[in-house]
Parts: C-alpha cells; structure tokens; sequence
C-alpha cells in the first residue's frame, strides 16, 4: 500500500517522476481542496487511486463529486502534548501587541484556493484604522518571484497586515500559533 501526500492538481508532476510500478499497489491519495468543487478536470488524477482521504467532510464532498473512487475522511492529527508545550513569544517573532489574527500558507500554492486576498480584504473591511488589531500572513516557503504572492502584498497597503517570510520548525510554528488570539 502507498498514500500519496499530493493534491489532485500535482497529478501531471507525481506522474513525471513516480515509477510505473508505484502505481501497481494499493494506492491511497490524501487531497485537500477547499473549493466547493474540485475542477472536473483534476478527476482524471483519482483514476490513479484505489480510495482518496481527505481531512474534512467538506473536501471529501468537493473531492467525491468528480473522481470515481470512494473518498473517505481522515481528519488530521493534533498533537495536543506539543501544542500543550507551545509558549507564546510575539516579541520572539517581531509581533506588535493588540489583537493577532494569523494564516499560513504556501505562497506558491494555488493562492486562490486559499483565498489570501479576500482574507486581507475582510480584515481591512472589519477593522478601522484606529482598532489595535493586526492580520499575520506566516508565509511558508520560497515569495521572491512568485507573482500571485507578490500581488498580494503590493495590494495589502495597510501597516497592520504583517507579513512574516520564514522557515519554522513544528515547534516554532506552534509557538507562533500561540503567540495569535484567532487563527483564521
């Protein structure tokens, strides 16, 4: 048996580098997709899978609508002991105080999916200027270069969307996500 780590729109580059073989055992896919769809023709890619997981009943629907393999939902874990040892450390991260709004993502994800810019939109709307609340978009992964990202943060004008461009250990994320009042 192998499970596959990899969204349906990896399919064409799993495809380029995974062996022939690889697809002759049981083959598990875990995709995510935050859709309410998942594009008709990214289901091509489930044929390659004996069953797809998925972390979220609201995935699996998005995913069981277009491939035709049973799609099942295995929710991801949380490591309570490591998040019980997480310390809140703002000033470790260069944050200001007030009210700490976050999100991480990969910027060279599909940005759409994750709907980066409607999330700075939505804080920009729901706050004033003068309210002591800032919006932390913890960029995982290479920015310099990638337009989508790059747009996005020439379109967040404000001083109260921070944007922080790092690598972080597990334990390092989890005391960032400790160091925020709400993760979005």
């Amino acid at each position: 048996m192998a499970i596959t780590v990899a969204n349906a729109d990896s399919g064409l580059l799993l495809e380029s580098f995974l062996p022939v073989s690889f697809w002759r055992s049981h083959n598990i896919g875990y995709w995510v997709w935050e859709t309410e769809q998942l594009p008709e023709h990214l289901g091509r890619w489930g044929e390659r899978y004996d069953e797809i997981w998925t972390p979220s009943r609201h995935s699996a629907d998005a995913v069981r609508g277009v491939v035709g393999c049973p799609v099942h939902v295995l929710p991801h874990v949380v490591d309570f002991r490591a998040l019980a040892k997480a310390r809140s450390s703002r000033a470790g991260f260069g944050l200001p105080g007030g009210t700490l709004f976050g999100f991480m993502f990969d910027p060279e994800s599909v940005l759409e999916r994750k709907n980066v810019a409607g999330l700075v939109e939505a804080f920009t709307r729901a706050f004033r200027p003068d309210d002591d609340c800032y919006l932390v978009l913890k960029a995982n992964g290479r920015t310099r270069g990638v337009f989508d990202y790059e747009m996005i943060r020439a379109a967040a004008r404000s001083d109260r969307v921070i944007f922080m461009e790092s690598t972080l250990t597990r334990e390092r994320v989890n005391d960032f996500l400790a160091s925020l009042d709400c993760y979005v």
